[in-house]
């Protein structure tokens, strides 16, 4: 079981490394998608949409939180929140230029 200290400082505080994984996490899933999508698999894009879109729930969930983003320098959490916003507004793009109305 974890119980030291230092073990639960790293399972409750994200490491400032985690934001970028999950973002291009989220990037890599995105692409995964238009790529399906061009092709005709749409249930392979829907996946990749949704995989994508739970990283970047995630990250925000993370940035709106003051328990975990007052641990980001300014500069470093301005950067994320920008990257964030730049993967957010690109799945809404893909979902409204792809999702059958």
């Amino acid at each position: 079981m974890l119980s030291s200290p230092d073990t639960r400082k790293f399972v409750i505080q994200p490491q400032p490394g985690f934001y970028k994984i999950e973002l291009d996490l989220s990037h890599t899933f995105l692409k995964l998608a238009e790529t399906h999508f061009k092709t005709g698999n749409t249930a392979a894009a829907r996946r990749a949409m949704d995989n994508a879109q739970q990283g970047i729930e995630t990250v925000h969930r993370f940035l709106n939180s003051p328990r975990h983003a007052k641990h980001l320098a300014k500069e470093e959490y301005e950067q994320t929140k920008e990257a964030w916003k730049k993967l957010h507004d690109r799945l809404q793009t893909l979902k409204t230029t792809t999702w059958p109305k």
